[in-house]
């Protein structure tokens, strides 16, 4: 997954709080829905775990493909691995 690095806010000031919210709340809902997929995208590879339609390994892969690591081992996210 690509992560977005450079972000700019589409408004004249920054020091204008009702842009800065509108952007804050859009920003809210955009990681919400990141995490909605990502919950399906777990929920997928336990399903075709159980029912034997990908092999472990390949689990594995999809897993590190989606990052989900440190959701599944939060010690791999104290460590920065």
């Amino acid at each position: 997954m690509q992560q977005i690095t450079n972000v700019t806010i589409a408004c004249n000031s920054i020091d204008d709080p009702e842009a800065m919210r509108g952007f804050l709340v859009a920003a809210l809902r955009c990681a919400r829905f990141r995490l909605l997929l990502l919950a399906n995208e777990i929920d997928a590879v336990g399903v075709a775990v159980t029912h034997e339609l990908v092999t472990l390994n390949t689990a594995y892969e999809w897993l590190s493909d989606l990052d989900a690591w440190p959701f599944l081992h939060p010690e791999f996210a104290e460590d920065g691995q």
